[in-house]
């Protein structure tokens, strides 16, 4: 509840300046990110890099073939893909209109491609569907932008053309192989037992909402906000699982603690809050060829209307990603 006005004040008091600072904040932290992750990735378990939280036990997660997935510098592997997922939507922005920026703004070339280097190495070795997921969704994205504006189109090609041959590079090099056999090996497993590509985007990605309205077991108002958590849940005797829902599923989750009356009406305002952003954010693109928006709205549709907030992490990264799409809206690329 603190957290959704923050979404309105970062869209009223940033200005542009503040949010291509921001932006290239993300990318450049992008790099010692990837860095660390790769140390994670190939480091054991009890190595400092991969120690949990308070000194004990490991911020890593289980992944495949005995590797764990990295958490960067957050303390489990959510924080970092949503840290990933602005960074995608940003430099995807970045790729296409870095030299229409004001000098100050700009980044130089050989610095956006390390940038990219490592957003693709990310991908496998964070061992993560999500993180391929949101990607794939950056790119449709970018696609539609050369499908709303065909003066864009070279640039949307150029794009994809560089993207296609740093992934050929690294995959002749080898340098990728251990990542991408993990990768692959934890994508086929865990389709496998989530009942494919639909029972994982059906559960995960589009919110359960058939699931929270079969839910006919909740009662009017809910078991209480936290009884979907971790922590929640266990200070009551259970676990996420105890009271008839499931916390990992963000609407069932909702309806699960707020009942079905506050919990729908709850799962509407977000929706229609994020449908309404992303329509203005079209506009912006086909009105006035401002790109901003656009792709900080791809980062944006997959966390506030469905994104995990029983998550600390990234219920801060989508009131984030809310408030830069507002700004971005808000602002006009010649300020």
């Amino acid at each position: 509840f603190f957290h959704f006005p923050m979404i309105f004040i970062i869209g009223q008091l940033l200005t542009r300046d503040d949010l291509l600072q921001i932006c290239r904040f993300f990318l450049y932290a992008s790099i010692p990110m990837t860095i660390l992750i790769v140390i994670q990735f190939y480091s054991p378990p009890t190595a400092w890099v991969n120690i949990g939280v308070g000194g004990e036990g490991t911020a890593g997660f289980a992944g495949a073939l005995g590797y764990m997935r990295p958490p960067g510098t957050f303390s489990f592997t959510a924080g970092y893909v949503a840290f990933q997922g602005v960074v995608g939507c940003v430099l995807f922005y970045y790729l296409m209109a870095n030299k229409t920026l004001a000098k100050k703004h700009q980044i130089p070339t050989w610095l956006l491609t390390v940038v990219l280097i490592c957003y693709v190495i990310a991908i496998p070795t964070s061992i993560s569907r999500t993180n391929f997921f949101q990607t794939s969704v950056f790119i449709i994205f970018l696609l539609l932008i050369a499908v709303f504006k065909h003066d864009m189109r070279f640039k949307v090609t150029r794009f994809l053309c560089l993207g296609a041959i740093i992934i050929i590079l690294l995959s002749f090099s080898q340098v990728l192989e251990t990542n991408m056999s993990a990768f692959v090996s934890r994508f086929e497993g865990a389709n496998k037992a989530e009942g494919g590509l639909e029972g994982t985007l059906g559960g995960r990605y589009i919110g359960g909402f058939l699931e929270a309205l079969i839910n006919i077991n909740v009662p009017v108002f809910g078991y209480g906000i936290g009884l979907g958590t971790n922590a929640g849940a266990s200070l009551m005797g259970g676990n996420m699982y105890s009271f008839g829902f499931d916390g990992e599923v963000e609407w069932q989750r909702i309806v699960g603690e707020s009942g079905f009356i506050l919990g729908l009406c709850i799962i509407g305002i977000r929706l229609l809050f994020s449908l309404d952003l992303l329509r203005k954010s079209y506009s912006r693109l086909t009105q006035q060829s401002d790109m901003l928006p656009w792709m900080l709205a791809a980062g944006m549709i997959l966390s506030l209307p469905q994104g995990q907030w029983s998550i600390p992490t990234n219920l801060g990264f989508s009131i984030l990603l809310g408030g830069l799409t507002l700004a971005a809206i808000r602002t006009s690329a010649t300020d």
